[in-house]
This record gives structure tokens, sequence and C-alpha cells, in this order.
């Protein structure tokens, strides 16, 4: 009896705690292992919220990766869409008031024939404009070959701008004087108008007209600094005459440079002028064409007043030799531009300047070869 009335008790007073009552009731090692018990549960809960920190990761991480390859494919499809609105208008009259080809690679005289035979053939259409936007894309090449390039192109057209998307040197440079414009892209440059000549030794390689010079303008500083040291040395440091001084400087200074003269084939040189008297020649009869350059001083800057080959002429820096110059401006001119830059990236240059072929071509099938192999990546 006494015992019920105990349990009753226990069952019924509300100010007694659950744990309370179950730590009373458990054993000293029971009570012990709930701490135990506690960190586990904490553990797993850990492990359970990493896992979703992880998979939402995961998840964000997928779903940017998927929104940027919808991005770029939905830029891609706005520029083919574009370009087909802008320049696929085979039946508009708007298509009558403007040519554009595209020339990529070395400039030589196979270039200058497919240049002329796309031109002749819209004269046989009856579809030749008459203004015309030459992309030129060129390491250099023949200077012959340049000025045909030129004269051409103010021979057919009454309107000649040039789109430069990249690189357009030497031989490129002398067809970029024969512009009445010139549309200098972001990443498009120019260069000195040294002309390239083959090696007669080396397979292949080419050596440039300016480094020949500037390497005989540094010969003769050097000769002309090393005179006047020795004389200033021998006739102070000695006492002797001036006369005397200045024959053993000239001795000196004869026994130091005579070896690294003597390595200067004249033929050489005398080769390396003629091509620079011929660029400049084609040059000055190019300018008289288009009227771009802006003194004679600028065409002595393009020969002679850059160090080395490879200097890039930039817009800002072009704007300086040439009247107009400028960026592209429109919609079409930068659709041009873009088209450009990827068919570039899909051919080998390095194949057509190994066999001296370059790539010229109607833009039109520019666009279409890059539309095409922008949906041959969608399709897969």
């Amino acid at each position: 009896m006494a015992k019920q009335s105990f349990s009753k008790h226990i069952i019924s007073d509300t100010s007694l705690n659950v744990e309370d009552t179950v730590s009373q009731a458990a054993g000293p090692s029971e009570i012990i292992a709930s701490p135990k018990i506690e960190g586990e549960t904490k553990a797993k809960g850990e492990t359970k919220a990493k896992g979703e920190t992880k998979a939402k990761g995961e998840t964000k991480a997928k779903g940017e990766t998927k929104a940027k390859g919808e991005t770029k494919a939905k830029g891609e499809t706005k520029a083919k869409g574009e370009a087909k609105a802008v320049l696929d208008a085979d039946d508009d009259e708007a298509s009558l008031e403007l040519d554009v080809i595209n020339y990529l690679g070395p400039i030589s005289h196979n270039g200058y024939l497919k240049l002329t035979k796309i031109i002749e053939s819209k004269i046989e259409r009856d579809s030749k404009a008459n203004r015309l936007i030459l992309v030129l894309a060129t390491s250099g090449g023949e200077p012959d070959a340049a000025y045909r390039i030129g004269s051409a192109l103010n021979y057919y057209y009454d309107e000649v701008e040039i789109l430069i998307p990249d690189r357009c040197k030497s031989a490129g440079t002398l067809i970029a004087i024969a512009a009445h414009e010139l549309i200098i892209a972001d990443l498009g440059e120019l260069g000195p108008l040294d002309i390239q000549l083959r090696k007669s030794d080396e397979m292949g390689e080419q050596s440039s007209t300016l480094n020949i010079f500037k390497t005989l303008e540094e010969l003769q500083k050097s000769t002309l600094e090393s005179f006047r040291h020795f004389v200033t040395d021998i006739r102070y440091g000695t006492g002797v005459s001036t006369k005397l001084a200045a024959d053993i400087a000239s001795n000196l200074t004869k026994s130091l440079i005579s070896p690294i003269a003597a390595q200067i084939d004249p033929m050489k040189l005398g080769e390396h002028n003629r091509a620079l008297q011929i660029a400049k020649d084609y040059a000055t009869r190019l300018n008289d064409l288009s009227d771009n350059l802006r003194s004679i001083d600028s065409l002595e800057q393009l020969i002679s007043g850059y160090p080395c080959h490879s200097f890039v002429i930039d817009r800002k820096e072009a704007k300086v030799l040439f009247n107009r110059v400028r960026g592209t401006q429109n919609e079409q001119e930068e659709l041009l531009y873009r088209f450009a830059r990827m068919y570039m990236s899909k051919v080998s240059q390095r194949e057509m300047y190994r066999n001296n072929e370059a790539d010229v071509q109607d833009f039109k099938l520019i666009v279409d070869l890059v539309t095409s192999s922008l949906d041959a990546v969608e399709a897969s």
C-alpha cells in the first residue's frame, strides 16, 4: 500500500524534472555516457550541415556554369543574328554601297591575284560597290605585291577603307598608306615600313632592312665615341701634342672597329638599301592616291624612325602619322572586327606563311564559315 502511494507521488509530482528522474534512476556509468551521446549527436549534425552546404555550393556552381554557358551561347547566337542582318544582304540595295574583303596572311603576288579575282567577279555580276573595306591582317611580305594591291584598290574603288583587326606590319603598312581612311580596332597595330628580305643561307628566315641600318648607326656612334675618348685620355693623360694624340687615337679606334666592320657584306648592304628605297618610292606613289600621310616627315618616321621591325604603332601613334585614323564606330564595323578575330582563331596562319599562301575571301564567306563553326559547337 505504501509502495503504490509512493509511485503515484513520483508520477504526479510535476515539479520533478524528467531528466533528474532519469539521472536518479540511472547508474553512474550511464550518467557519464550521456555527454558522449550529446557529442555524437552534435558531430552528426555538423556533418549533415557540411553536406548540405557542400551540396548547395555544388548546385550553385552548376547553376553559374550553366548560366555562363547560356550567356555565351546567347552572345554567339546574337552575333550570328546581327551578322546575318548586317552583312548577308545580297538583295538589299545597301549591299551595293559597300564591299568587304578579308586579306589574311603574307603579302604576295598570289594574294594580289586572289584579291583582283574577287573584285573582277563582282564586276562581272554587276554587284561591285564604289566603297570598299579591306580587313587586313599580315606580318608583311613583298613590297611589289603590296604596291600592286594598294594601286588596285584605288583603281577599282572610289573610297578605300582598311580595317586592322590585328597586326599589320611591314608590307601591310605599305598597303595601309593606300587607304583613304584607316580603321584600327582595339587590338590592331601597324609597324615600321621596313622590308623583309629572305636570308640566302637560312630556310624560311627573313632579315629586316631596318636592322642593318640601325646596326650601322650604332657602329658609327661607337667609332666617334671611341675616338673622342682616346684623344682626350692621351692628350691630357700624357701631355703629348693634339696632333700626335689624334694619330694614336685613330689607330686605336681602327684596331677596335675594323674587325666588326669587316663582317658587313657590301653586297648585302646595297641590297637592303635598294629595298628601302623601293619601299619609300612605292609609299610616295600610294600616298599620292590616298593623301593620308600627314607629311614627308611621317614617311621618314615610318621608314627609319622606329628602333625595330616589331615596334607597335597603335591607333594613338598612327594618328600622329596619318590624317584619317579612327576606331570602329558603328555596329557593322564592330561585327567585321569581331568576326575577323574569330576567323583568325580558327585557321593556321603558320601554314600560310610557310607556304607563302594568303587567305583572301569575300567577307560574307568568312561570316558563313564562322557561323557554321558555331552551329557545330552548339550541336555537339
